[in-house]
């Protein structure tokens, strides 16, 4: 059984849970809520994400795969720092690195449109500007009052595809903001991390990027590459959603 750890924080595995139903050996963990009172919630999120890869690797008696989807691959690449041993192959896909950059990023493509509401420009005029909290919460609060602000996330093939999820997260998506902004707070205040420059032992390594995927320029595989530089770094036709893209023999 393969442990997922979901693009956030904040989200949950709702949508892949009711995409792929139990077609495919995957544990669709959802990451917990950020207490309200905890001084280190990113901390907090790691620890319970190392408890369950300890929980799945102890049950198994061998390392789990792991695979780890645009902010979840921050919590896999502390988790191989951190518990390598207890990771068989990893797998990543539309890796972050920088979830405040990223989300300046989405914002000024929403601003781009013709649609586009004159807060979420100054949101994220504001926020691409000067880097702080109180940016971050008004940017977060811009996107979500847009109509359709997961759009930019598709590649142009992906018609069927966009329109399915659609309908999924009509029913099933959720998103805590407090969450979201407490722990990508405190992890973007979290000190670098080196390279994890050694081959590993549990498995094959692979980062695979959308071509389409509004989120990851060029600057941000590169440093992919320069944070794990053993592993398999591949460009594939799709978005920032490669899970429901590509066919899961692709990322699997």
């Amino acid at each position: 059984m393969k442990l997922y750890l979901h693009a956030g924080p904040g989200l949950s595995a709702a949508m892949e849970r009711q995409w792929f139903g139990t077609t495919l050996p995957v544990h669709w963990w959802d990451q917990p809520v950020a207490a309200a009172a905890d001084a280190q919630p990113y901390r907090s999120l790691l620890d319970a994400a190392r408890a369950e890869l300890v929980r799945l690797a102890d049950t198994a008696g061998r390392p789990v795969d792991v695979i780890a989807h645009s902010f979840g691959s921050l919590l896999a690449f502390d988790l191989l720092q951190q518990t390598g041993e207890r990771i068989g192959a990893l797998t990543l896909l539309a890796p972050a690195t920088d979830p405040y950059r990223q989300l300046v990023m989405l914002g000024t493509r929403l601003a781009a449109a013709a649609d586009a509401s004159p807060g979420l420009r100054a949101s994220s005029a504001e926020a691409g500007r000067c880097r702080s909290r109180a940016h971050l919460q008004g940017l977060v609060t811009a996107i979500l009052a847009t109509a359709d602000p997961l759009r930019p996330y598709w590649s142009p093939q992906a018609t069927a595809a966009r329109a399915r999820h659609a309908a999924l997260a009509a029913r099933y998506f959720t998103f805590d903001p407090d969450t979201y902004l407490r722990v990508v707070w405190d992890r973007i205040g979290q000190p670098s991390r080196p390279p994890f420059d050694r081959p590993h032992a549990g498995g094959a390594l692979r980062c695979l990027f959308g071509r389409w995927d509004p989120l990851l320029d060029a600057g941000e595989r590169a440093l992919w590459g320069r944070w794990l530089p053993h592993a398999e770094h591949r460009l594939v036709e799709a978005g920032h959603f490669l899970q429901f893209e590509l066919p899961p023999r692709d990322w699997l």
